[in-house]
């Protein structure tokens, strides 16, 4: 394999490789580990903290949160500077404040959990 090719196979493979805090954030979302009860009281505590937020508040407390997780050894550090960084994005192009009613993603997670079985409807 010649020196370029085998850069461009380690590209690949970097790009593709889990984030910081072991989770792949693309792929079949089947074949990823569900999320502990620390990495999702960590989300939930985010979203609560953002709930009101602007932009820039956002993007404070995720240079803040990725600073917290970059020694990798806190799950749910990484999983706190990862939903922090998935409300950067979802607010990338808003101009109001931060709303868990109205946030898609989360919305989609309390319909799929009351409709999981053994909750919700019958």
């Amino acid at each position: 394999m010649s020196d370029r090719a085998e850069r461009a196979d380690r590209a690949e493979r970097d790009r593709d490789a889990p984030a910081a805090g072991g989770r792949d954030p693309g792929g079949d979302p089947f074949e990823q580990p569900a999320p502990t009860g620390e990495e999702k009281a960590a989300c939930w505590s985010v979203r609560h903290r953002a709930q009101g937020m602007s932009h820039h508040e956002v993007k404070a407390a995720l240079t803040r949160a990725r600073e917290l997780a970059a020694d990798g050894t806190d799950e749910s550090a990484a999983a706190a500077a990862g939903e922090w960084e998935r409300i950067a994005d979802l607010m990338v192009d808003h101009a109001g404040r931060y709303d868990i009613d109205i946030d898609p993603f989360v919305q989609g997670e309390l319909a799929g959990e009351s409709h999981a079985p053994g909750r919700g409807r019958k």
